[in-house]
């Protein structure tokens, strides 16, 4: 594989004002795929027994050989981690592997929501990261889990409509669409992604009322910038020290306390949904003054400076490359003209 193109961090307030070509992401996909292949061909050459490993991936056609990589229960098996030699996980990768050649994905299985993008997992029994003794989630019921597919269907759609770059981006950073609801009577549609799963989203709850179009689309985009800030650090670098994920620091945005590894990603996040809403506004797509109210939460957050202000206490756990970016937001978001 050539050396993937170059991409910059500060390269991001641009593209997360959708001021560029949906093309604008191949870079960025390029880079995360390129890092995968690397480690997966580093680490089955740590052990002898690997080694066939790596003679099976390299006969896969390369499109086919990407797809698996990116699939995030493999791409976790290869991501750094602190005292990963001897590497431990060829058995499992080896696995994986063999369900591939036997066509086992769930993207063979045709459960997409676009073609050849977004594939859904509706029926899996693997545990998520942040499920334990006190959370837990169950798949849909058949009757409702064809309800919850299509009201993602328009969803995506609009983007499309809205905006190819925004929908360009959901369709290169979410790779497993994970679709699930609490037991019981849930009353609140939430969403989720998970640092050493790029590319796995679930969406929780969208059977309910208020998971309409708007607010999954704005789930959608939400963790699609997440997949995407989350495949950076692990192919580039990460935006913080170790020490900063012991770091609490409150969202001016939801009230919510985040660690602090959180919390940058969230300034992100946040202004990209800004401009997903103003995009929107002067469109005049969606429900006006709930489009209004999506893109005013998001500004408002940022008057609260919460970079300048935000981390003025909390330089030295964070990359210099990624506090620049974030002032950088900052300032463009302070000097946004609300008309």
């Amino acid at each position: 594989m050539a050396d993937p193109p170059a991409v910059a961090l500060t390269d991001l307030p641009s593209l997360l004002a959708w001021e560029a070509s949906p093309g604008a992401w191949r870079p960025w996909r390029t880079m995360y795929d390129a890092f995968l292949w690397r480690r997966a061909r580093a680490l089955c050459a740590q052990n002898p027994d690997d080694a066939c490993i790596a003679l099976a991936l390299q006969a896969l056609p390369p499109a086919k050989r990407r797809r698996f990589l990116r699939t995030p229960q493999v791409a976790r098996l290869l991501y750094r981690q602190d005292g990963e030699h001897p590497w431990r996980g060829g058995a499992t990768f080896a696995r994986e592997l063999l369900a591939e050649l036997g066509s086992a994905l769930p993207r063979d299985r045709g459960n997409t929501l676009l073609p050849a993008a977004l594939t859904l997992d509706i029926d899996g029994d693997a545990p998520f990261p942040d499920e334990d003794d006190g959370f837990a989630t169950l798949c849909y019921r058949p009757g409702e889990c064809d309800r919850v597919v299509s009201k993602l269907r328009d969803a995506m759609m609009a983007l499309r409509r809205l905006s190819p770059t925004i929908a360009a981006l959901v369709t290169s950073w979410i790779s497993v669409l994970a679709l699930r609801r609490q037991p019981g009577k849930p009353n609140a549609l939430f969403s989720s992604t998970f640092s050493h799963a790029v590319g796995l989203v679930r969406i929780t709850n969208a059977h309910l009322a208020e998971a309409d179009r708007t607010s999954l689309m704005d789930a959608l985009v939400h963790e699609a910038i997440h997949s995407l800030l989350y495949g950076y650090e692990e192919s580039r670098a990460p935006f913080q020290t170790e020490p900063a994920w012991r770091v609490p620091i409150r969202s001016p945005w939801t009230g919510a306390t985040l660690a602090l590894p959180s919390y940058l990603q969230a300034c992100l996040v946040w202004y990209g949904l800004y401009h997903l809403w103003r995009l929107a506004q002067r469109a005049g797509f969606g429900p006006a003054e709930r489009v209004a109210a999506l893109a005013g939460r998001a500004r408002t957050g940022f008057h609260h400076r919460p970079v300048s202000q935000g981390l003025a206490d909390y330089h030295a756990w964070v990359a210099p490359d990624c506090l620049a970016l974030l002032y950088t937001i900052e300032g463009r978001m302070l000097n946004e003209v609300w008309v």
